[in-house]
């Protein structure tokens, strides 16, 4: 089984997780009080904490300036990488009282996508997943509605198969970002694809 790290940022989580005993779990400034509400123990705290205020007690607090270069978000992904995993699933990216946080963390996933790590951007309704020349596969259980937009670029060879609207080697770039909005899963299984650039698929957590 591959081993994940949990990240917890500020933004909104309604979810729930169950990590593994080999998980990572880390706490980035005030996600911390989303561990707290699902009875899980950090093994790693760390932000400049000028949003949740008070320092927690713990034995492995890394503090950082406000003043820097960097996210919290961004230095909890830093962190898992130092501990060796290239799985990420990172809860209370989206939403929350600044917008500004919820598009870095999506340009970050894409980012850190394009360097060769699975990234999941999660508040527990909604999902967002960057792509980087590969394909992203999805069971027969999920339904609802999916949406791929292109990221850092033009995106080529664009395919999503088993959906409602099937798409074929298509180009999204600046020009034509709203081809694939709104998609219907079909109760089969299905696919998207990219050959060439970054794309990000949006899908909620609407299982049979």
């Amino acid at each position: 089984m591959c081993k994940t790290c949990y990240i917890f940022a500020a933004g909104d989580f309604y979810g729930n997780v169950t990590p593994n005993s080999n998980d990572l779990i880390i706490a980035a400034d005030a996600g911390y009080h989303h561990i707290e509400k699902l009875g899980l123990h950090p093994d790693v705290i760390l932000g400049d904490f000028d949003t949740i205020g008070d320092i927690p007690n713990h034995n492995n607090v890394i503090r950082f300036p406000t003043e820097k270069d960097y996210t919290d978000t961004e230095l909890a992904i830093m962190e898992g990488i130092k501990y060796g995993y290239g799985k990420f699933i990172i809860c209370g990216a989206l939403g929350g009282s600044r917008l500004e946080h919820t598009i870095a963390n999506i340009y970050l996933a894409a980012s850190y996508c394009k360097k060769g790590y699975d990234i999941t951007l999660t508040d527990g309704n909604y999902n967002i997943f960057p792509l980087h020349n590969g394909t992203k596969g999805f069971d027969e259980m999920h339904s609802g509605y999916i949406s791929v937009f292109p990221i850092l670029g033009a995106a080529n060879g664009v395919s999503e198969i088993g959906l409602k609207y099937n798409l074929e080697n298509a180009t999204l770039d600046s020009a034509n970002p709203t081809l694939c909005v709104s998609n219907e899963f079909m109760g089969t299984p299905s696919s998207v694809s990219v050959s060439n650039g970054t794309i990000i698929i949006i899908w909620q957590n609407n299982l049979k």
